[in-house]
């Protein structure tokens, strides 16, 4: 460091000073130019990206229809839906993996029910393994559909033992 950079102090600048010095904020129709030329110089095959520039002329035109639009209300706007071979390589990961459903207490299988991130195939196997339900019936089924029916079933077995104890508790009284 030579004499005259050690007397000097850097600059500090507030953050009003920062946010004045940004250039303005940009407009959709600017970034469609640049993403246009961007893809002119890329067309070249022998030093440029033809599928590339091809990817930005496309991106240029999808913008252009909100030309006039500030870049950063149009990028909020955007929503990403995935398709449907996507949903299927990434889905939802089962949560009855490696459980016996088939000897799940009714009090545990309500509280699985409560559960609103099971899976369609984890609520078919569900109903089919514990309570007896047609899988092709609940397979048709949209998922609350599916859900009504596993409850109404789980009912039915709660109905069940109640009349299962009161038995027993009046065969207990008696004495032949």
């Amino acid at each position: 460091m030579n004499s005259e950079q050690a007397g000097k102090k850097s600059p500090v600048v507030s953050e009003e000073q920062a946010q004045q010095r940004l250039p303005p904020i940009f407009v959709t129709k600017d970034v469609c130019d640049f993403l246009r030329d961007l893809a002119r110089l890329l067309e070249n095959p022998v030093t440029g990206n033809p599928p590339l520039a091809a990817t930005l002329t496309k991106l240029a035109k999808a913008l252009g229809r909100y030309s006039s639009r500030d870049v950063d209300e149009v990028l909020s706007g955007l929503t990403f839906r995935t398709s449907r071979r996507e949903t299927r390589k990434h889905g939802p990961v089962s949560q009855l993996q490696g459980v016996d459903v088939s000897s799940l207490d009714l009090k545990m299988v309500d509280e699985i029910l409560q559960n609103r991130v099971l899976t369609k195939a984890d609520l078919v196997r569900l109903g089919s393994e514990r309570f007896g339900i047609s899988k092709s019936k609940l397979e048709h089924q949209n998922r609350e559909d599916a859900i009504d029916g596993i409850k109404a079933a789980l009912r039915n077995a709660e109905a069940l033992d109640i009349i299962s104890q009161e038995a027993r508790r009046e065969g207990n009284r008696r004495t032949s």
